[in-house]
């Protein structure tokens, strides 16, 4: 059985940490200078990039699984 599938995935919540962090980074500092006029549209998009991690590590997850199922691997649900 092979890796890759996994590896993809976890690659995949690697890049959305490494994005996260630095949109949080550019966020900090828009807050540091004052340009915001309301912070009602940061947690927003907070919620909106909360949001699609978590339907990433969802769909993501069900990707996997049937990755492994399919016939290309052996020992899948399907025969």
């Amino acid at each position: 059985m092979s890796a890759g599938p996994v590896i993809g995935y976890v690659f995949g919540i690697g890049i959305f940490a490494a994005a996260g962090w630095f949109l949080n980074g550019i966020k900090d500092a828009i807050l540091g200078v004052g340009l915001h006029q309301n912070n009602d549209v940061l947690v927003f998009f907070q919620y909106v990039w909360t949001a699609t991690f978590i339907l990433f590590l969802i769909f993501g997850g069900i990707y996997v699984i049937r990755q492994y199922n399919e016939k290309s691997y052996t020992g899948g649900f399907r025969q």
